[in-house]
This record gives structure tokens, sequence and C-alpha cells, in this order.
């Protein structure tokens, strides 16, 4: 068995990267344990209002395959190995004022850079070590993360509908060729649906709202002022580039960012970044 405090060593990534215990595998079963309510619904809707019918089993379909998608990405997209990077970055960090050096990684470390004991690596732009998707969230990742945890919201969000529309429809006296015992089972996948909204709700509200500030869960620990708070703060629609990139249109999907920087370099409000301007400043022949 592999444990946190020590090395990796031989296990396999898939053990790793093992999510079976974890909330975001449970919410996958409960998407597909409630799919015959899905069935039912379209079901007993698809003659009386095929409209609702077709809404309702598209955008199951479509919020289920984009929770997969952006759930695989953030398990499996390195999330920022600044160590792959030090070669380039040691010749830059030499005209760095302020330099922080990694005695596990025996690099200097870039800003917004922290060492994960769980990685076992310095992450760029680390936010924090997400024991959901068991990895790092990082500069590579942070995009993926974000969304997976708006889909799973929207997901919950439908399978409440759907489940509490197969309810209501099993129970309807003009539908007694339904089993009324199978209402019970319905109910209770309806009680566990909200539950995962009012379980998502929270962490999309808390990631988000840092996205919204451009700051890392890291740096909100750690600030030490309201100053330091803010050094990264560029605004709504800035902040959100960082993140999400910076093509608006692909800010919902999970492809890769096109954000600017390569996650060793970020730009600061009000100011240009001390790394920035020395590089401006200094040419390397």
């Amino acid at each position: 068995m592999c444990d946190d405090d020590e090395d990796y060593g031989d296990c396999p990534i898939w053990f790793r990267k093992s999510i079976f215990y974890s909330p975001p595998f449970i919410l996958a079963f409960l998407a597909t344990a409630t799919y015959r309510s899905i069935l039912m619904t379209n079901t007993l809707y698809w003659d009386e209002k095929p409209l609702i019918a077709k809404i309702t089993l598209f955008s199951y379909h479509y919020f289920l395959l984009l929770y997969f998608i952006t759930l695989y990405k953030s398990v499996f997209t390195d999330p920022g190995n600044a160590k792959r990077a030090v070669s380039r970055f040691d010749i830059e960090n030499y005209f760095v004022e302020e330099k922080r050096f990694c005695k596990y990684c025996q690099i200097f470390k870039p800003e917004r850079t922290h060492h994960c004991s769980h990685c076992k690596m310095c992450i760029l732009k680390m936010d924090h070590h997400c024991p959901w998707v068991s990895n790092c969230i990082g500069f590579y990742n942070q995009k993926y993360f974000i969304l997976f945890l708006f889909y799973s919201l929207l997901l919950t969000i439908t399978i409440s509908i759907i489940v509490f529309m197969s309810f209501i429809t099993r129970t309807e006296e003009n539908k007694q060729d339904i089993q009324i015992k199978n209402c019970y089972g319905t109910f209770f996948d309806f009680l566990l649906a909200l539950l995962f909204v009012a379980f998502s709700l929270p962490f999309l509200y808390t990631n988000g709202r840092r996205v919204l500030k451009n700051v890392t869960v890291i740096e909100e620990i750690k600030s030490r002022n309201e100053e330091e708070l803010k050094k990264y703060d560029l605004g709504i629609i800035e902040n959100m580039k960082q993140t999400l990139g910076t093509n608006y249109f692909l800010w919902f999907f999970p492809t890769y960012k096109s954000v600017e920087g390569d996650g060793f370099f970020f730009k600061q409000s009000n100011k240009i970044s001390i790394n920035e301007k020395n590089l401006k400043e200094i040419k390397i022949i």
C-alpha cells in the first residue's frame, strides 16, 4: 500500500489516482443509478410533453459527459511540476531579488509555487491538494477543477429535477400501471441528489470566489494583510482570464487554457512584478 507520508515508489498511477472512495465517484454512481428514472420520466412524458422529455434527456447526458471529462482531466492533468523547468527558471531566477528555495526538490521556487507533501513536488501556482481528485490543483489543471465543480452542481440539479418528475409521475392516479413500491427508491434518489446539490454549491462558491479575486487557498491563509491578498487582483474579467483562458467562448469547455504566461511569472495589480521588470531590463544573450 502507498502511504501519503512516504514516497510513491512503484505504486502504479491508477492506484495513486484512485478516487473510488471519494464524493465524485459516489456522484457518478448516483448519476448512473438514477438512469432508470431518466428513462421512466421520458417514457411517461414523451407523448404528453415531448419538449420537456427531450430537454431533460439532452441536459442529463450533456452534463454527465462534461462531468466525467472534467473529472478525468482534474485527476490526470499534471498541475505543473516546477522541477521539470528548473534549468530555464534557474537562469532567469538569477535576476530575482527575493529567492525562495525548496529544500525537498532542491530548486528555486517561482512566485506562487509551493511544495506539496502528498505529490512530492513543487507545484506552479499551487492552490491546494484535493483528496477528491487525488491530485494537486495548480496552474495547468485549475480550470478543469473549477469546471468539474460547476458541472457537478449542474448535474446534481438536473438529476434532482428529473428524479422529482419521475416521482410525481409514479404517484399520479392515472399512472397506476407503475408499481408504487418503486416510488420509495425514487424518493430516496431525490433526497440523495438534493444532498449533493447542497454539498457541491459551497465548494463551487468558495473556489469560484477565489478565481474572481485571483487568489489561491495558500495565499488566503498566508497573506499578512489586505495588500498581499490583493497582490494579483487585476479585476474580475482579467482574473477569470488568468484561470479560464483568454478566449471567452471556451471558458466553460474543458479545453486547454490559453492564458498569458507560463506559470512562472504573473501580472500584479497596478505594477509590474519584480521578475518581469528585471527580465525586461536585462537581456540574456
